[in-house]
């Protein structure tokens, strides 16, 4: 009888379930779980963006030099302007010996460098000249991001000594006419930047991306000296 007892309790035990214990235990793995399934979750959607960030800025820094090295080839001149709050590139189209260079056909590239944005004026005479360096009432965005833009020649600088090249041709670099070559090298650097969000720990934190691409051009035209 007590045999029978014994085994009846047993029986009972077994089917009871689990115990409070058992509970919490099997709640706090569950939570670990999920806790890092989440976790790796969250981490593989950040580098997705980020890796996506990157490219963008990347297809972006190509589109904009492959844009201004496309004019550069059929340009008669050209005109860089950098200082520390904007930069300017002039590309002057069918230019004339003697003709005033603000009343030609040209693009010009104005990098606004407080707010990063490139924009591009399209001027078919001396008020859209005006405009270009003055109120910038008919500026199109270009391109957004851009932390700098530098143009060189052959990849000199400013302090190139331009004594010992052909004075015949000239070449108009930082506001200075520089003696070149028929076909002058334009080396073109453009550096990019793009921000990715990444939440940790339920805060946003901001990740910058910078891309610099450089190319080089030579102008197709003549290059004719800027009459100023």
């Amino acid at each position: 009888m007590e045999r029978k007892e014994i085994n009846n309790l047993v029986e009972k035990n077994k089917n009871a379930g689990f115990t409070l214990v058992e509970m919490l235990i099997a709640m706090f793995i569950s939570s670990l779980v999920i806790l890092g399934v989440s976790q790796f979750m969250v981490t593989s959607t950040n580098v997705y963006k980020g890796v996506n960030h990157q490219v963008d800025v990347q297809m972006e820094s190509q589109d904009c030099v492959n844009a201004i090295s496309n004019r550069l080839f059929e340009a008669n001149n050209v005109k860089f302007k950098n200082t520390s709050d904007e930069a300017y590139i002039e590309i002057f189209y069918e230019l004339t010996p003697g003709a005033n260079y603000k009343s030609v056909r040209q693009d010009i590239f104005w990098l606004d460098k407080k707010s990063h944005n490139m924009y591009l004026f399209v001027c078919d005479d001396a008020s859209d000249y005006s405009d270009a360096f003055g109120s910038h009432e008919n500026k199109r965005l270009f391109a957004e991001g851009v932390l700098g833009v530098d143009l060189s020649v052959g990849g000199t600088n400013d302090s190139f000594d331009k004594s010992v090249f052909d004075k015949n041709v000239e070449f108009c670099y930082s506001d200075k006419l520089i003696a070149y070559s028929k076909n002058p090298e334009i080396q073109i650097n453009i550096e990019m930047q793009s921000d990715a969000e990444k939440t940790n720990n339920s805060s946003a934190n901001s990740y910058q991306y910078t891309y610099i691409i450089n190319s080089s051009a030579s102008p197709r035209n003549e290059i004719v000296q800027l009459d100023s």
